[in-house]
């Protein structure tokens, strides 16, 4: 299988070029509180050309507090939306964000 997982750091992709190419997309719907601006867009985009969805929410939680706030927005966002492929909470700390805030990651 086929996939791509985009955000607004691929900017503004031509799915309809790459449909016969993929078998489905990862759309990031955010991260910490904040929604890609590019969600809504590329989800009707996979649902307008029938390409197989799923999301994730890229989460910079410190503690359970934002953990529980970071999961309420993301709900907001995905509510009422239909997705093929699973939604994800995606944990890494590839912009090192939790890293820098102390982030003890010995206790997860």
């Amino acid at each position: 299988m086929r996939g791509i997982d985009i955000s607004e750091h691929q900017g503004h992709i031509n799915l309809e070029a790459l449909k016969d190419q993929i078998d489905f997309v990862i759309i990031r719907a955010g991260y910490a509180d904040v929604i890609d601006p590019l969600f809504e867009k590329n989800y009707a985009e996979c649902k307008c050309l029938g390409i197989p969805c799923g999301t994730y929410w890229y989460s910079n939680a410190l503690d359970v507090g934002e953990a529980i706030n970071e999961a309420r927005v993301c709900l907001n966002v995905i509510s009422y939306k239909q997705f093929e492929y699973p939604i994800y909470l995606d944990m890494e700390d590839a912009d090192h964000y939790k890293t820098n805030h102390g982030f003890n990651f010995s206790l997860v």
